[in-house]
């Protein structure tokens, strides 16, 4: 299950994964995506709430890499995850890490609101 949102006031784009993002999801999942990605100003930051989110399968992995690129294309220019397993922080570092800027990692989402405000 997914939820995708914006905050025009402060540019920024929210995405909260609970589970995973199953294969039935993806069409919707990048729909939503594009869709918010036009409501936002180039220069946009992305947070992404991944503390109830399951490991990822390849597959899945790189349909979600489309995604992102997505945001990058659409003017991301800085993102931050929430996650707790440090399994899923290294699939996410791994798997993203040529796809626009690198998502920074943390444990807490006032400190990722704090990095992604500066």
């Amino acid at each position: 299950m997914f939820e995708i949102k914006v905050n025009t006031l402060k540019n920024r784009l929210y995405v909260t994964v609970d589970g995973t993002v199953g294969a039935s999801e993806l069409d919707a999942y990048k729909a939503s995506m594009k869709k918010n990605v036009t409501m936002l100003k180039p220069g946009f930051t992305a947070l992404l709430d991944l503390r109830k989110t399951s490991v990822f399968d390849q597959d899945t992995m790189m349909q979600l890499q489309g995604t992102k690129a997505i945001a990058v294309a659409g003017g991301l220019s800085k993102s931050a995850m929430v996650v707790e397993s440090a399994t899923l922080k290294m699939q996410m570092n791994r798997n993203f890490k040529d796809v626009g800027p690198q998502d920074r990692a943390f444990n807490d989402m006032a400190e990722a609101e704090q990095f992604l405000n500066e």
